[in-house]
């Protein structure tokens, strides 16, 4: 199967989707000068843009020192998959706490199990 076809049947069984951010993911890309969000084509993108579409609930996490992307840093106009994004509220997950931030992660995912070990592998 195509992976823009299994991605979108993925995203349809689930019902919360987990953007893992890291802190370069706002760096222009190589190619073009400008971050790849900017990409319609960018996979991270597109998976963002069917969660949206399908109304899933989505828990942007900033790993180390990342940070949520201001409308500057987007393309103007803004996409309005990504204006959705700008309005989430992220949960930064630094190595510092990186055991409670995960509980933290599962009960926002709304997990009701005790998280017996976090271990970032």
């Amino acid at each position: 199967m195509p992976f823009p076809e299994e991605l979108r049947k993925q995203l349809e069984r689930c019902s919360v989707v987990v953007a893992l951010i890291g802190p370069a993911w706002l760096e222009p890309a190589e190619k073009t000068g400008k971050p790849k969000i900017w990409d319609p084509r960018d996979w991270v993108r597109q998976e963002f843009a069917i969660a949206s579409a399908l109304n899933r609930k989505v828990i942007p996490v900033l790993l180390d020192k990342a940070r949520m992307p201001t409308v500057d840093d987007l393309p103007q106009p803004v996409p309005r998959e990504l204006d959705r994004f700008l309005k989430l509220n992220a949960l930064p997950l630094p190595d510092s706490y990186w055991r409670e931030g995960v509980i933290k992660l599962v009960e926002a995912m709304g997990g009701t199990h005790e998280v017996q070990e976090a271990r970032r592998h």
